[in-house]
């Protein structure tokens, strides 16, 4: 007679470690803090956890668990900087669901996030070209010239190096985004003085998409109304104050050096077809910059960006208030990703990103912060109502696909956990 094994005791200190290993690297590669969260507790419950309770904020991540004979262990995970790497973030999601499925070894979990974390980020010379893509994108969006378009390239180099520079010295960010705001205004208004460029207006703008955190706006309003509220208001809280820093930076530089007065805001006089190319190629750009290296998945984030901005110049001429337009383009730029990434079996953060970055108000904000360092409070107030509204438009047609698609993903999930035991029961 056999005796029967003693049953080997799950180490949930170890596993906690694991999990909380990845969530970092998600949190540091651009991953939402939801999807940080459901990862960490969808791994400990598969190991046979209890009850996982799992708080992420932007700089730290808390877990608690109670394992399956009552044993509470308790982590803690410091969260320093960020860099959105979206392929590291994708191929990390798809080691969390591997863990979840067939409940790979600590040791092994180890190894794989070891490997994912040695992949090589993308090359700085593609990097530079992105960053000269996004911007010369947004200086023809805003009605630039050909001219306007060479000496934006310059100013976008510039910003690349600097970016560069502060990933290796870690400097404070707030001084950094002021310090490059106010070189890459000073170079604007001299490029047009040299007669590179014409107009000053478009150059800014297509530079400093590079670095106005709207999309970090946008994210925190979206936090903010799934329920996430100290993540969203510490995010909208620092958005702020790098607007203002930036704001400040390029408005110091055209007031010392002599530049024109900014133009009123917008993209009437370009034409429609040339407002979605370069939209299009807009969404390539901050794609690279992100870390999209999948062909596939650059491809589908490109032509999102491409779709969404024509779905907004559909609506803006059937005569829809902003408001309207941008919520409606949203919730087909949403749509559009989640689709994409239930399709790919990626991270819809992958896709979202580059298919809303038309949309995203990074202009209108700067626009907002010049107007208060001038003094005109009135346009101060117009410019900073009409961000707010585009903002929020954004973040809630983006929050309801969101919600309708884990609606069905719960729906979905549980039918197969239905079918999976009613086998077993037969």
């Amino acid at each position: 007679m056999v005796e029967n094994e003693t049953p080997v005791k799950t180490d949930f200190v170890q596993i906690l470690k694991c999990a909380l290993d990845l969530g970092e690297m998600m949190h540091i590669c651009g991953g939402e803090v939801s999807r940080v969260e459901d990862t960490v507790s969808r791994i400990c419950y598969s190991y046979g956890a209890r009850r996982v309770d799992t708080l992420t904020i932007t700089s730290s991540i808390v877990v608690t668990v109670i394992s399956g004979d009552g044993e509470i262990i308790t982590q803690t995970r410091r969260i320093k900087g960020q860099a959105r790497d979206m392929e590291k973030l994708s191929e990390l999601n798809r080691l969390s669901r591997d863990i979840c499925e067939r409940h790979i070894s600590p040791e092994q979990v180890e190894h794989e996030i070891e490997k994912i974390a040695a992949e090589r980020p993308m090359k700085w010379q593609l990097t530079a070209v992105a960053s000269m893509i996004a911007a010369m994108s947004f200086t023809v969006f805003f009605g630039g010239t050909w001219r306007d378009v060479l000496a934006v390239a310059i100013v976008a180099v510039i910003i690349f190096l600097s970016e560069r520079l502060r990933s290796v010295i870690h400097t404070n960010k707030i001084a950094h985004y002021l310090v490059t705001s106010f070189v890459a205004g000073a170079l604007s208004v001299l490029l047009v003085y040299s007669g590179l460029g014409e107009n000053i207006n478009a150059i800014i703008i297509g530079a400093i998409m590079l670095l106005i955190p709207g999309i970090s706006i946008t994210g925190a309003l979206e936090d903010l109304l799934t329920g996430d509220t100290i993540t969203g208001l510490l995010i909208f809280c620092e958005s702020i104050i790098t607007a203002v820093a930036i704001a400040v930076g390029f408005a110091g530089a055209t007031f010392i050096f002599g530049g024109a007065d900014m133009l009123v805001p917008g993209t009437a006089d370009v034409i429609p077809w040339v407002q979605i190319v370069a939209a299009t190629l807009s969404s390539t750009g901050f794609s690279l910059l992100f870390g999209v290296r999948h062909p596939k998945h650059l491809a589908v984030a490109t032509v999102g960006g491409g779709i969404t901005w024509a779905v907004y110049l559909l609506f803006d001429r059937a005569g829809l208030p902003l408001f309207l337009c941008m919520f409606l383009a949203a919730l087909v730029g949403e749509t559009y990703a989640q689709l994409m990434a239930r399709l790919m079996r990626a991270p819809a953060t992958v896709f979202i990103i580059p298919s809303i970055i038309p949309l995203v108000p990074g202009s209108m904000l700067f626009y907002t912060m010049s107007w208060a360092l001038r003094g005109d409070m009135a346009k101060f107030m117009q410019s900073g109502i009409e961000t707010l509204i585009s903002a929020i438009a954004i973040a809630l047609g983006m929050v309801l696909v969101m919600l309708a698609f884990g609606i069905v993903t719960s729906i979905v999930r549980r039918s197969r956990i239905k079918k999976s035991v009613n086998k077993k029961g037969s």
